[in-house]
This record gives C-alpha cells, sequence and structure tokens, in this order.
C-alpha cells in the first residue's frame, strides 16, 4: 500500500522530511525505503492527480521527486 505524503519539510539543500498521514519521516530513511522496497510513497494536490514518488541521484547525493503536473520540476516543493 502506497503511502500519502501530505507535507515535506525542507531547507536550503532539499527536501529533509515527508509527512504522511502515519508520521515524519528523514528524507534519507525514505529513499532508503524506496530503495529496499520497504515502502512506496506517492503526492499530489488531489486524488486524482498523484505521482508515485521516487528516489533520484544527484551530484549531491539522493533526492525525492515526483511529478503530477507533466512539467519537468520536482512538484514535491509545492507541498511544503
Amino acid at each position: 500500500m502506497k503511502q500519502h505524503i501530505e507535507f515535506v519539510s525542507r531547507d536550503h539543500s532539499g527536501i529533509t522530511a515527508i509527512v504522511t498521514s502515519t508520521g515524519v519521516i528523514d528524507a534519507q530513511a525514505a529513499i532508503d525505503h524506496i530503495r529496499n522496497g520497504r515502502a512506496c510513497f506517492e503526492a499530489g494536490p488531489s486524488s486524482w492527480a498523484r505521482a508515485e514518488v521516487t528516489a533520484r541521484e544527484a551530484f549531491g547525493g539522493a533526492y525525492l521527486f515526483a511529478n503530477w503536473d507533466g512539467t519537468r520540476r520536482n512538484n514535491l516543493h509545492e507541498l511544503a
């Protein structure tokens, strides 16, 4: 079962934690859960517009990414 991300916490370096209906999860722990297949997350502004959250690699390390509007930007930042 996918957990729905309601809000994200972020600082100057990016997303630091996610808030689901079951609690707050550190972003790095969420990345580890996604990569190990222990959890699936989805995010979106409504029940009709949702996307799966993935863990992507960048020069600064891994980060959480979701795109529900078809653009190239990371829509998770809209939940902050």
